[in-house]
């Protein structure tokens, strides 16, 4: 979604997704894997295939291109499995450090001191209209480093915040559909903490 949107129009296409309405650069016919079965959005569901994709990486056993190239078709839409809102600037993307695929995940960054309205309007529109269920904002630092903490409870402070700063999210969380978690990427080891 452009960052020239509106406020006011992205939310009225959101309403207008939430009612059923249909989206129209999402009726062209969309590849085999991006029709997998629902249970692949249950938050859970990507919740453990993304720790399993990050022990992964820390081990070095990353699924052989799981990447997709940078010159794939994408005009049949998008069908991110999670929205990622990375605090500061990442010198590894979620993909990787993840281990999925460059469709999988919706990623932004945001500055460190927390979502600003760019980013609650990309997380509306990726919950509203992509479907995604789960949001996961992503901190930065060094266990044991001062910074860690500190990116830690920026990244707890900016889910809370997030989880009920919007009606669309909010009752989207409230009702269960949507999971907004905080976690923390270790810049010496690569591993994730989530903070559930």
């Amino acid at each position: 979604m452009s960052a020239e949107i509106p406020r006011r129009g992205f939310l009225g296409l959101a309403a207008a997704a939430a009612a059923g309405s249909v989206v129209p650069w999402m009726t062209s016919s969309r590849p085999a894997q991006a029709k997998g079965p629902a249970t692949n959005m249950d938050p859970d569901v990507v919740l453990t295939d993304l720790v399993a994709g990050n022990q992964r990486y820390v081990a070095g056993d990353q699924q052989p291109s799981v990447v997709a190239s940078i010159h794939e078709d994408f005009t049949w839409g998008q069908a991110p499995r999670a929205v990622v809102l990375g605090l500061g600037d990442f010198s590894v993307s979620p993909e990787i450090i993840f281990d999925q695929a460059r469709e999988d995940l919706f990623v932004m960054g945001v500055p460190g001191s927390g979502v600003d309205e760019h980013g609650l309007a990309s997380v509306e529109y990726a919950t509203a209209v992509l479907r995604t269920r789960l949001v996961l904002i992503l901190g930065k630092g060094q266990r044991g480093a001062a910074d860690v903490e500190e990116s830690l409870a920026h990244a707890q402070s900016s889910a809370g915040q997030l989880a009920g700063s919007d009606p669309l999210i909010s009752k989207s969380v409230a009702s269960g559909q949507v999971k907004i978690l905080a976690g923390v990427h270790d810049l010496a080891t690569g591993k994730v903490e989530i903070l559930r």
